[in-house]
């Protein structure tokens, strides 16, 4: 801007130019979370995405989020979370990378707040923290498989009658000590000769091993 000064129309002095500075402000980044959250139990590390639609503002892509986090129920992980972002798909995402305890199962209640790095100020209007959001991250069991074992290999004479082999399996374990409840049958895969010379041909009369892990065969 220029600024002069007139008395009785007649210019008094120089203009004096000022100028003034038109600032961006930052806008505080944002995002969305669904209530609950549901992953399976299992080892190993995961990343999983909880912030949708991540924005550091309008015009802001280039800025840094950081994360200000709690949760609760740590014995759930073998490794604590750590919480980032990234893009998956095109879109930019919150994430929490972590390992669960083995099978552990349980319910994890979190709260995030997203911090860019644009700087805030009471002057200016700028704001760098998002709303704090809530959501329940569950984990599920996963059924795992059953667990059992066989007797030696047996040998008998041929057309030797019928046969009967008590504890011929034996079951072992559901899974994980949360499936201690869970029962379990069995079901044969496949009956063969291992020399072939019966292939296509019927071999056993009667072939049935039952709940309790008793086989008989004839």
């Amino acid at each position: 801007f220029s600024v002069a000064m007139r008395v009785d129309g007649a210019r008094s002095g120089e203009a004096r130019r000022f100028d003034v500075a038109v600032l961006r402000i930052n806008d505080a980044p944002s995002f969305r979370v669904v209530s609950e959250l549901h992953i399976y139990s299992g080892p190993g590390d995961r990343t999983v995405p909880f912030a949708f639609d991540l924005s550091a503002g309008l015009n802001e892509a280039a800025q840094h989020i950081r994360w200000d986090y709690e949760y609760n129920f740590p014995d759930l992980f073998a490794t604590q979370p750590v919480f980032g972002d990234a893009v998956i798909d095109g879109e930019r995402v919150g994430t929490m990378r972590f390992a669960l305890l083995g099978y552990a199962h349980g319910a994890v209640n979190v709260t995030a707040t997203a911090i860019d790095d644009g700087g805030y100020s009471a002057l200016t209007g700028a704001r760098d923290t998002s709303l704090t959001h809530s959501f329940t991250l569950i984990v599920d069991i996963r059924n795992r498989p059953p667990v059992f074992s066989l007797v030696e290999d047996t040998a008998v004479g041929q057309n030797s009658g019928l046969h009967r082999i008590a504890n011929f399996a034996t079951f072992l374990s559901a899974g994980d000590a949360s499936e201690a409840n869970q029962t379990a049958t069995y079901s044969l895969a496949s009956v063969v000769s291992s020399d072939g010379r019966w292939a296509g041909e019927p071999i056993f009369s009667v072939f049935a091993l039952h709940r309790n892990g008793t086989l008989d065969f004839k």
